[in-house]
């Protein structure tokens, strides 16, 4: 009996998951394929309690997809569980199949890092789910095949540009157009629509909701479009992805906010509150009352000379953050607070979302289809590309350029230069 095993967070399912489960059987004449959504996988940060949903959007998706089997295995062990082990307990039900473990090419590259893989090779043989922008897949097979005596096979499925990450990302957005339904099956995508998986990822909703009321369509779009660019980067920086959505969702929350300067903390601080007019113009029910509330209670610190300036959404950006929604994080703050401007000594998150918020899909200048292409393999070597592309266009205009941007051009940029 050739039993197919297919793994993983599914978190959701999306349309490629649905082709693998429908091509691959074909494809290696499997008997069956057990699909088994993880518990709680070590080696990515999932909340256990969504498993239900999880497995809910499987049967919906996989619905009428002959023998499928969608496997309670992880689940009712209640702990992390590695491949080799679920490997194990499939080959001692079925002592006499012939198993075959589905994996997509980064897996593959990154196969010796992963815990007990001889175990995993004694047991079944890998077929592989070729990735965009993974190359080393044939050279991994053929060192895996020398090293372990592995058997692996290669399938002629290519798996889309389509992450799991990225369809969440989607999800959390309130995105329900085009860009979604290319991602989710139709089963999934009606659950979705309807409500019936509830709030699935993060409680993003009512910060979503938040900048949705305080910003224009246009500005709105910009931000979206800034989250998703913000988790592309991360599949490889590997950062925390809330940290991540969340960053990058606030970094012009307070763009279009209109702002009075009240009086001074001390020399170099201003002290500001949001204009009455604009307060106004949220009373008609577009804000959440508590935060409606807070914001015309609100009183800002920014640097001296800021106001009615390009860079000081940044830093009311930052204190919003803080004072209206109650995010004390300080590293999603400091990134939030100098993501136009750059600075010195910046955290990699702070990298990440600056650079995102310039190479996201709509950014159109010379040099930005470079920049995203490197930053596919090289995050923080397209931050200081853009960085110095944006320096340079700043100087070229004759625009005065913030002093943090100065400093953040020679710490990172002549860096780069003497490297």
């Amino acid at each position: 009996m050739r039993i197919g095993v297919f793994g993983g967070a599914f978190n959701p399912v999306h349309i490629r998951h649905v082709q693998i489960c429908l091509k691959i059987p074909e494809e290696y004449g499997l008997d069956k394929l057990i699909v088994i959504p993880s518990y709680n996988p070590p080696h990515k940060r999932l909340d256990s309690d969504n498993f239900f949903v999880r497995k809910s959007m499987l049967e919906d998706a996989l619905a009428g997809i002959p023998k499928i089997e969608i496997s309670m295995l992880e689940y009712n062990s209640k702990k992390n569980n590695y491949t080799y082990e679920i490997l194990s307990d499939i080959a001692a039900e079925y002592p006499d199949g012939q198993l075959f473990y589905i994996v997509g090419g980064d897996g593959l590259e990154a196969f010796d890092t992963w815990k007990k893989p001889e175990v995993i090779l004694s047991l079944a043989s890998l077929i592989v789910i070729r990735r965009p922008d993974y190359n080393a897949t044939d050279k991994a097979a053929s060192e895996l095949t020398k090293k372990f005596g592995a058997r692996i096979y290669i399938s002629e499925l290519t798996e889309a540009d389509i992450s799991s990450t990225y369809v969440r990302t989607l999800v959390a957005l309130g995105e329900t157009d085009g860009d979604l339904s290319g991602c989710l099956p139709h089963s999934a995508l009606k659950g979705v629509l309807s409500g019936r998986y509830g709030e699935m990822y993060g409680g993003f909703g009512k910060y979503v909701d938040f900048v949705r009321s305080v910003s224009g369509e246009e500005l709105f779009a910009h931000i979206k479009r800034t989250v998703l660019a913000a988790v592309k980067c991360n599949e490889k920086a590997g950062l925390d992805g809330t940290k991540v959505f969340l960053t990058a969702l606030l970094h012009d929350a307070s763009k279009e906010m209109i702002f009075e300067r009240t009086g001074s903390l001390d020399e170099k601080t201003d002290i500001l509150k949001i204009s009455a007019d604009f307060i106004k113009e949220l009373s008609n029910g577009r804000l959440d009352v508590e935060y409606y509330k807070r914001l015309s209670n609100t009183e800002y610190y920014a640097p001296c000379n800021t106001l009615r300036t390009s860079v000081l959404h940044q830093f009311t950006g930052a204190e919003t953050a803080q004072k209206v929604l109650g995010i004390d994080d300080a590293e999603i703050l400091d990134a939030v607070r100098y993501h136009t401007t750059a600075k010195a000594d910046m955290t990699m998150l702070a990298k990440l979302v600056y650079l995102a918020d310039k190479i996201e899909s709509a950014r159109a200048y010379d040099g930005v289809d470079a920049i995203r292409e490197k930053a596919k393999t090289d995050m923080d070597g397209a931050f200081k590309a853009c960085l110095e592309r944006n320096y340079a266009y700043l100087k070229a205009k004759g625009i005065k350029i913030y002093y943090l941007t100065e400093e953040a051009h020679s710490r990172y940029c002549a860096e780069s230069d003497k490297a």
